[in-house]
């Protein structure tokens, strides 16, 4: 007989989880005070799916709790998002549906340039475009909207292959949110896609943005001593925020095995808040995250072509800054001005529906969209989680294949001068994992 009581634990079991595989990364004393758990999603072969999934998630927190729930939650968040009900989409071009379905028009989205076509796998998004859609929130006017079913699943595999579909761009994560708030899960959707975005814009422009310290009067400074402070480790934070009203960080940690400090590796990490203390905080658990990955990977051997053409995935782009041997790329960050977190305003509001309102006016002035897919699947829902995958389509997207950089937005170009910052080409390869 079925429960109808299940919550976030219950996605774990050894023998019938949707989860059945959870380790935690061994700390030594050199290593930061955080606990990191990664985990494994079952064979979905075995519960319906026509192959195994083979997907995984991580989490890192300062407690065990707060890293054990950021694993499960992940599992379940790519889990949702690969579960594709073909009874739930529509296929066929805008030209053929705009009349009968409310639709996003494609010369609102697309992620590559016009030139990039000439050398990529993959097709403009036109009015003639045969692909599939699914059912999506407009946050910003209130209604429902069909968006690109590509842009949501992940994996996406073609529903309609056998009458043409066509594929827009390789699948990407972000904006894709888990959390038992669906309010919530929107507003972290927000949050990474916002991130991200300005990260983009400083890194495709080499911007020169502040450093941020965290310094004795911020909140941040007993637990940064005390949880991430090392020896063998370096932390700098930088303040990537760009046009809209909200904290964005990023950060790079460098470790050393050595007292000579040659080329050590280096990780990154990033984060969006309201609250800039969590927004630090946020950027120092994903470094600690990629750290503990390059630990992890350690033992594999990746050479990079010269042209960067076989970096060709997030991890790739993890074990080639680990090397420690392209650390000049990231000179051009230590050229801004210091700052001190504690002189930043607290901009957290009184709830997290205050938190997302401010953030709809901040795209609504901007003229920037929002859309939310609800893609909770029925076993997610039974265990009180919601999944949500946020679209911002005028925003700059995180590629994870360097040959295929999604330049087809012209934010990354445009916010630069309307803030009146110096640019230069960046022709490396960004160093997310």
């Amino acid at each position: 007989m079925a429960r109808d009581n299940l919550s976030i634990e219950d996605l774990f079991s050894r023998v019938t989880g949707l989860v059945n595989f959870i380790a935690e990364t061994e700390n030594s004393l050199l290593d930061p005070d955080v606990f990191v758990l990664a985990s494994d999603l079952c064979d979905t072969s075995k519960i319906g799916f026509s192959n195994n999934m083979g997907s995984n998630g991580s989490g890192a927190g300062l407690t065990y709790n707060d890293a054990y729930y950021s694993t499960l939650g992940e599992c379940a968040e790519r889990y949702a998002l690969s579960v594709i009900d073909k009874r739930c989409l529509v296929f066929g071009s805008y030209e053929k549906l705009h009349k009968k379905y409310d639709l996003i028009n494609p010369d609102d989205w697309n992620l590559f340039s016009d030139n990039q076509f000439l050398s990529i796998p993959f097709k403009k998004f036109t009015k003639k475009s045969l692909i599939s859609w699914v059912l999506s929130s407009d946050l910003l006017n209130k209604k429902e909207i069909y968006v690109p079913a590509c842009s949501v699943y992940l994996p996406f595999k073609r529903s309609f292959e056998e009458k043409g579909e066509v594929v827009l761009y390789p699948s990407v994560s972000t904006g894709a949110s888990c959390d038992g708030n669906f309010n919530y899960a929107i507003l972290k959707g927000i949050y990474e896609l916002i991130e991200r975005d300005a990260f983009m814009i400083c890194w495709r422009n080499k911007l020169k943005i502040p450093r941020l310290i965290i310094d004795e009067n911020s909140k941040l400074f007993d637990t940064y001593i005390k949880n991430f402070k090392r020896k063998n480790l370096r932390y700098e934070l930088f303040y990537t925020k760009m046009d809209l009203d909200v904290h964005s960080v990023f950060g790079l940690v460098y470790k050393t095995d050595n007292d000579l400090n040659e080329n050590p590796e280096v990780y990154c990490g990033g984060a969006c808040h309201h609250d800039i203390n969590i927004a630090v905080k946020k950027t120092l658990l994903e470094m600690v995250q990629g750290l503990k990955w390059g630990e992890f990977s350690k033992d594999e051997i990746f050479k990079v072509k010269d042209d960067f053409s076989n970096i060709n995935s997030f991890k790739d782009r993890m074990l080639l800054y680990s090397t420690g041997d392209f650390n000049h790329v990231f000179e051009f960050l230590y050229n801004g001005p210091k700052l001190n977190i504690s002189d930043l305003e607290n901009e957290n509001m009184n709830s997290v529906n205050d938190n997302l309102k401010h953030i709809f006016k901040e795209l609504s002035n901007n003229d920037l969209d929002c859309y939310a897919c609800d893609v909770t699947s029925v076993d997610i829902k039974q265990c009180e989680l919601n999944v949500v995958k946020i679209l911002i389509p005028q925003f700059e997207t995180m590629e994870g294949d360097f040959r295929f950089p999604f330049l087809g937005n012209s934010r990354y170009k445009k916010i630069p001068k309307k803030l009146g910052l110096k640019t230069e080409e960046n022709i490396f390869p960004h160093p997310y994992p």
